[in-house]
């Protein structure tokens, strides 16, 4: 069974979507490109564990929260999920199988982050990272659906890439759901 990512239907999504790829630098004839094997040295591999450790300087003893993405690119597609948590774990939002879908032009990632924290429809935003090396610099650009009130998806952060992949489990999980609908 092919598993979708949750859009709005109709089509009041696509124009905040064809203006976050203005305000992305990406064009669309760059996104509609064919598919290439690999990463180029122009198109660096976004895949991998990126991860941003929110801490309250003022409370030392108090659980450090944060933002990751787990992130998994064939050709210019990307796919993954993501994992969000505030400072002492008040809130969790743990993206589905999927909930990060987009494309990748050059050195940066134009996607959709599907949280669905607050209710079932959840919150669709767009987002754009910049990668650079071993850091993606991340910023959400628009909320497409929902209110984007009760989420724990970092809104501005640099990312740093983690190591060892393939011994995280949430990252070939990832893996696993993304290499599923890109066949």
């Amino acid at each position: 069974m092919n598993q979708r990512c949750h859009t709005p239907r109709g089509r009041r999504w696509l124009r905040p979507v064809l203006l976050g790829l203005a305000a992305a630098g990406l064009s669309v004839s760059a996104l509609a490109a064919e598919p290439k094997a690999t990463p180029t040295a122009s198109a660096p591999d976004f895949s991998g564990t990126w991860r941003v450790e929110w801490c309250d300087k003022d409370r030392p003893q108090a659980d450090c929260g944060g933002f990751t993405v787990f992130l998994f690119q064939k050709g210019e597609r990307l796919c993954g999920n993501h994992h969000g948590a505030t400072v002492n774990l008040s809130r969790l939002d743990d993206g589905e199988p999927r909930s990060i879908v987009g494309a990748v032009a050059g050195r940066k990632a134009i996607m959709t982050v599907h949280s669905t924290r607050a209710s079932e429809t959840g919150t669709l935003f767009l987002a754009v990272a910049e990668h650079q090396g071993r850091a993606l610099q991340w910023r959400v650009v628009d909320t497409v659906t929902g209110d984007g009130t009760d989420h724990v998806v970092a809104q501005k952060a640099t990312l740093r890439r983690e190591a060892n992949d393939e011994r995280n489990e949430a990252w070939q999980a990832a893996r696993d759901a993304c290499r599923k609908s890109f066949d």
